[in-house]
Order: structure tokens, then C-alpha cells, then sequence
């Protein structure tokens, strides 16, 4: 085996080298929170440079819930053309390309003025860093299976519309609940 061959994955999806372009969180939305043209680019250069996969940076499921400015939503199908150049862009030499879908719950950073919410009021818990995230609110159970709702729509608009194959990124308990309702 080396870096250079392919990975056939258990469910059958083919990726053609063992290189892999890690998430993370590019911030390069544009003003409507849809993939730019610096994004776009950034990834061609990617998939230009040989690798098999490439993970996306966040990708959040609700516009109210951001890790940072720049941040990329797909919430709806407002601006799939973008998304699709953005997929084309990552896949144009035969890579997968891979959403990670988030939700940032209580690591929601003070700094942008929006609430945080979380499926527990429990703080974050970083000695002196604390400090940068406000204490969430907890989400009642109508507010836990909307943001179900919003990973299982992401999902299915980025998977069936162009297609990416969406990966999860969240507080874990959001995340576990939206795996036993799939």
C-alpha cells in the first residue's frame, strides 16, 4: 500500500489516493453566506494539487448559529448554483468532496453577539478562554429536533442536489440524536 493508491471505503465510495485535505474553517463566504469565488478557487487549487479527498470547512445548518464571520449556511436551496461550483470546483480532478455539516452549539463565540444554545445550559469549560464564549441556553425539545430537522436538510441539499457527501460536525449531543433519527 502507499499514499498513492486508491481506498475503496466499506460503502463502496471510491477515493483515488490516501490524500486527504483536512476540515477547517475557511471563513470566505460571500454576503450571503454561499460559497465565494475565493472559495471556489482556493478548493480548485486543491483539487489541482492531487488530493483524493477534500473535507470542507463548516458548513452551518442554521444562519442564526455561527462559528465566525465568512461562515458558509446551507439552510435552503437559495444558492445551490454556488454550492455546485464550489463541489465541481473540489471534485474537478477526481477527488471526493465532502460537506461537514455543523452546528456549533455551545461553542458559539461571544464576539459575535448571537445567543448560544445548546441541548444543556453547561458553559464551556476552558480555564481563561471560557471567557470568549457566553454561556448557552438550553434548547427546549422543540429547538433540538428543529436543528435535527436543519442537519437532516443540509444533508439531503447537499447530497441529492449536487451531490457532496455530507459529514457531521456538532455538540455531540445533537450529533447522536441525528444519528438515531437517520
Amino acid at each position: 500500500m502507499n499514499v498513492f493508491d486508491k481506498l475503496i471505503l466499506r460503502n463502496g465510495s471510491s477515493i483515488p489516493n490516501r490524500i486527504a485535505k483536512a476540515a477547517m474553517e475557511e471563513n470566505m463566504a460571500d454576503a450571503d453566506h454561499a460559497p465565494s469565488k475565493a472559495l471556489v478557487r482556493l478548493y480548485r487549487a486543491w483539487a489541482d494539487g492531487g488530493a483524493g479527498l477534500l473535507l470542507t470547512g463548516n458548513v452551518m445548518v442554521d444562519s442564526r448559529a455561527m462559528t465566525g464571520p465568512g461562515g458558509v449556511v446551507l439552510e435552503d436551496a437559495t444558492h445551490l448554483d454556488r454550492f455546485r461550483r464550489w463541489a465541481q470546483a473540489g471534485r474537478s480532478r477526481g477527488a471526493q468532496f465532502w460537506l461537514q455539516i455543523n452546528h456549533p452549539g455551545r461553542q458559539m463565540p461571544a464576539s459575535l453577539g448571537q445567543p448560544a444554545w445548546a441541548p444543556s445550559a453547561v458553559p464551556m469549560d476552558l480555564g481563561t478562554l471560557s471567557r470568549h464564549f457566553n454561556p448557552p441556553q438550553a434548547m427546549s425539545g422543540e429547538a433540538i429536533a428543529d436543528v435535527i430537522r436543519r442537519f437532516a436538510r443540509t444533508a439531503q441539499l447537499g447530497e441529492a442536489r449536487w451531490p457532496a457527501r455530507p459529514t457531521l460536525s456538532s455538540s455531540r449531543a445533537t450529533s447522536a440524536r441525528w444519528r438515531r433519527c437517520r
